[in-house]
């Protein structure tokens, strides 16, 4: 919040009514009707109170956002990390506290913050200055933008945008957004960093504001992700948005990647272990009947299985023949 926001008007007493900043000369004039006999002293309860450590973006406060209960002269806000703060916005008297500089008969009291003025200007050792919606920095003698937010002209921080975010304050408009790399995303404005994908989610460009749901018969097994992966050949994953692949059972497989389904070996086939990519031909004198085996059946005595493979049994020795034993062809 800007000097001009941050010094509110003190409502409560009708003398003490604006507070104008002179941004040349780091100056300030507070406006008010002198009471009788304090010959243009400042009277205790005409004080206007600045939390310069607490400057943040009221605008991005709402009742959704902040549900802190504060006190009357204070105002929930949401800091650059989106934690709900209570500040002090109102006037409220202060205490008079010995570091105090008379210059013009005016006072500065620097160790609260709070500024007491007469009608006549005063510069100030500290250079109380606050020109944007951001936070004092008395080491660079400027004001800055929180991370999430930048300059942008006059008293305005601005918050990065969707997809944008900026991960250091920004000093006297210094600094510019940064594109999200692909991967990641800002889901709303105002923010220091990016957030990576989630496992089963990818953002395939820079600039993202959502990531992607992984399609089925894919997956990105950690975050941050541009892009997904197919389920190698034996493997499988049903639902879009997986972290995972999963085995084809036995008695099926996939012979590609990409499959969201694993598909049974036909008869005469089968598939003894998890994960296959392909099925394997039942040898001669054995057969699988149907679809989905994990193991071929042994011919029984007085049948047999016909070059090259069973189709779906054994067949029966013609009339005149027979056969002793299982198993053969």
């Amino acid at each position: 919040v800007g000097l001009r926001s941050c010094c509110k008007e003190c409502s409560a007493y009708t003398n003490c009514q604006s507070v104008n900043y002179n941004k040349n000369d780091f100056s300030c004039e507070l406006n008010y009707h002198h009471l009788s006999g304090l010959s243009g002293k400042t009277a205790l309860n005409e004080s206007v109170y600045m939390d310069r450590d607490h400057c943040f973006t009221l605008a991005s406060c709402s009742a959704n956002f902040c549900n802190l209960t504060c006190k009357i002269n204070e105002k929930c806000v949401l800091t650059s990390t989106h934690q709900p703060t209570c500040i002090i916005s109102e006037c409220d008297p202060v205490d008079i506290i010995p570091d105090i500089i008379p210059i013009n008969m005016s006072r500065l009291v620097g160790i609260r913050h709070s500024l007491r003025c007469s009608t006549q200007p005063y510069p100030s050792r500290q250079r109380v200055r606050c020109d944007t919606d951001g936070q004092w920095i008395r080491q660079y003698d400027t004001c800055k933008c929180f991370s999430g937010t930048f300059w942008g002209g006059g008293s305005t921080c601005i918050e990065c945008p969707a997809g944008q975010h900026l991960p250091y304050d920004d000093v006297a408009g210094n600094a510019s957004c940064i594109d999200c790399p692909a991967g990641s995303y800002t889901p709303g404005p105002g923010y220091a960093d990016c957030l990576a994908c989630r496992p089963g989610y990818y953002a395939p460009k820079t600039e993202s504001s959502f990531c992607k749901e992984c399609p089925a018969g894919s997956y990105t097994p950690s975050p941050g992700y541009d892009h997904c992966m197919e389920c190698p050949a034996g493997y499988f994953s049903w639902f879009p948005g997986s972290n995972s692949c999963t085995a084809c059972p036995v008695g099926s497989h996939t012979p590609g990647s990409g499959y969201r389904y694993c598909i049974l070996c036909p008869a005469g086939f089968f598939s003894p272990v998890p994960g296959s990519d392909s099925c394997i031909e039942c040898p001669a004198g054995y057969c699988s009947p149907d679809p989905g085996y994990d193991s071929c059946i042994e011919c029984p005595a007085g049948y047999y299985t016909p070059e090259p493979r069973c189709n779906s049994s054994c067949t029966a020795c013609p009339p005149g023949s027979y056969q002793s034993e299982a198993g053969q062809t």
